[in-house]
């Protein structure tokens, strides 16, 4: 039970810090809160998610992304949790997911009122994906010109 208080004081005071204030050695908190996000309880890994976004997954920004992918696609995750890996997951690399950010947008269990955030959050890191996917902008971009083909 000790350990436990002390993984969620650990995990809330990093999530409260501001990355760019601190001399803080990232080689250590980031694959600690990155081992925190599997088989710890919500309250440890929602702050970890949240530090890991800030920090826009340090070193490891590839394993981290990945990790927050899970975290966020796995439907038995609460969904403050998996509101925290969507958010952090959108600062750490917006452009690798921008498929299951559509897949979200059309997902009938996200349509409760308690999971409709999901599908925001979902729609911003899209709108962030595309700033940096040229491949997506071109793609929405023939659909467009198609449609607009179509009506003349």
């Amino acid at each position: 039970r000790r350990a436990h208080e002390i993984a969620v004081a650990c995990a809330t005071a990093l999530s409260r810090l501001q990355p760019s204030a601190t001399n803080l050695s990232l080689n250590h908190a980031v694959p600690n809160c990155y081992g925190a996000l599997i088989n710890r309880r919500d309250e440890v890994r929602i702050p970890a998610a949240t530090f890991l976004g800030q920090v826009r997954g340090g070193d490891m920004r590839d394993k981290v992304a990945e990790r927050l992918a899970e975290v966020f696609l796995k439907e038995e995750n609460a969904v403050e949790m998996r509101l925290a890996a969507v958010k952090a997951l959108g600062r750490v690399k917006p452009e690798a997911y921008a498929e299951e950010y559509i897949k979200a947008q059309t997902d009938p269990k996200l349509a409760g009122e308690k999971e409709m955030i999901l599908q925001e959050w979902a729609a911003i890191n899209f709108g962030r994906a595309t700033r940096t996917n040229g491949k997506l902008i071109e793609l929405l971009n023939a659909k467009r010109v198609d449609r607009d083909k179509k009506e003349k």
